[in-house]
């Protein structure tokens, strides 16, 4: 999909479903007391932002599955795109339940017998998971590549929604992003193992980086005790300084991005909890894909960041998502948040 039109579809549906969220959201949701009325007030109503149609022959409810008469497993909806399909499967809980592993495996077990769906949901009205089969695998992945929670809604899961739209649709990306997803999770998985519990390989590698040429045992179980968060927090900040100054990084400061940086500052040091001495400390960074407050430069001590994405920008105060519809960057916005903002650079002083 061309980048500039999947901007568009991105901020469109923004648009669509903030104005639903806003207008009659809440009401449809005390509406729907089963199933039967969360598909009608809830789940219909999200496909049908994303332009399918029942009546086009888009969703077809109660879809029977399978092959044999003994197989034949009826899926609440599924979803045809162009005429093909099913491409698509969506299992429906009532409105407020709680998505549970088993309600996974019956999804599962509808997609694993319809070789044409690529992509499982499963949903209550109010959260969606989407989930992709496994590489050579009639069987879906059991974490979703993409969730959206119509009552949290972020401004980057519009780029992953856009996706979905019809007639735009193109299950080729919506299969590349899902793998691209589940790579990285196996990848950040398969670090944090070596990190956590380190290999000896790992320690081997270090004990020569270190210039030892033999790795006796008293030497390994030091290496293995000094592998821990400080260490990793202390070469991260490393890795990140010389990310900052590499010549290749092509990082460029936006206004946006200063202003925030300056806004944030001012909150700050305008606070009577924070002492004259620590004004100092508040760094403001610029990590390329996120410009980072922090104290004393240390990413471990990040008071809040800024994202920029496509279709907005996303702010995030310590380890929490905050703003998710912050259009533009202004003082009365942030200053919502001006508590949590100071709460939190305390605590790193």
């Amino acid at each position: 999909m061309d980048k500039n039109l999947h901007l568009q579809i991105a901020k469109r549906l923004n648009k669509k479903f903030h104005e639903w969220k806003t207008s009659k959201l809440e009401d449809d949701i005390k509406r729907s007391k089963d199933e039967t009325t969360t598909r009608i007030y809830l789940i219909d109503y999200f496909f049908k932002l994303l332009g399918y149609d029942d009546l086009n022959g888009d969703i077809v409810h109660e879809y029977s599955a399978g092959g044999s008469k003994n197989e034949v497993k009826k899926v609440d909806m599924a979803i045809f795109v162009k005429g093909k399909g099913p491409l698509m499967f969506v299992e429906c809980k009532k409105a407020k339940e709680n998505l549970s592993h088993r309600n996974w495996e019956q999804l599962n077990r509808y997609c694993q017998v319809t070789d044409s769906v690529e992509v499982g949901i499963l949903t209550n009205g109010i959260v969606y998971k989407f989930y992709t089969k496994k590489d050579d695998s009639p069987l879906l992945h059991t974490n979703p590549f993409f969730t959206l929670d119509l009552m949290n809604l972020q401004v980057d899961s519009f780029d992953q929604l856009a996706l979905f739209l019809l007639p735009n649709i193109e299950m080729k990306e919506i299969i590349k992003l899902a793998k691209d997803t589940y790579y990285l999770e196996s990848f950040d998985n398969a670090l944090y193992k070596n990190l956590s519990e380190p290999s000896i390989d790992l320690i081997k590698g270090i004990n020569t980086a270190m210039g030892f040429s033999v790795l006796n045992k008293n030497r390994g179980d030091k290496i293995r005790q000094y592998i821990n968060s400080t260490s990793i927090g202390s070469a991260l900040d490393r890795i990140i300084q010389d990310e900052v100054h590499s010549s290749n990084t092509g990082i460029i400061t936006t206004e946006e991005e200063k202003k925030f940086g300056e806004i944030i500052t001012t909150l700050l040091i305008s606070s009577a909890k924070i002492k004259q001495e620590n004004y100092d400390r508040i760094i403001c960074q610029d990590l390329k894909t996120v410009f980072k407050v922090m104290v004393d430069g240390k990413v471990q001590k990040t008071i809040c960041s800024l994202e920029i994405l496509k279709t907005g920008y996303v702010m995030n105060i310590d380890k929490l998502r905050i703003s998710p519809n912050l259009e533009a960057i202004s003082a009365k916005e942030i200053i919502k948040h001006k508590k949590l903002l100071v709460d939190t650079a305390i605590k790193y002083f």
